[in-house]
């Protein structure tokens, strides 16, 4: 599907004060900021083979659209790695 979609969403329904929250749990707690941090490679890692599959249309369609590919648009968002 669209994600834009979905991030067009986000960005409407997540307020200033989870943004702070998460951003300073990320920059003050170091497990967390692994974990996050590790995720979003992860993710990337995952998008870019999937990219190069012979069905990557269906399989993008699949990882952004399920909750993996949501909750990375929403860290990757609060982190400002979206545009």
């Amino acid at each position: 599907g669209d994600t834009g979609v979905f991030v067009r969403y986000l960005s409407k329904n997540i307020n200033k004060m989870q943004v702070s929250t998460v951003r300073k749990a990320f920059e003050n707690n170091t497990d967390f900021r692994n974990q996050v941090s590790a995720y979003l490679s992860e993710f990337e890692l995952l998008i870019n083979q999937a990219k190069d599959h012979e069905h990557s249309g269906l399989l993008l369609s699949v990882i952004t659209g399920a909750d993996i590919g949501k909750l990375y648009y929403v860290l990757a968002k609060i982190m400002d790695k979206l545009n």
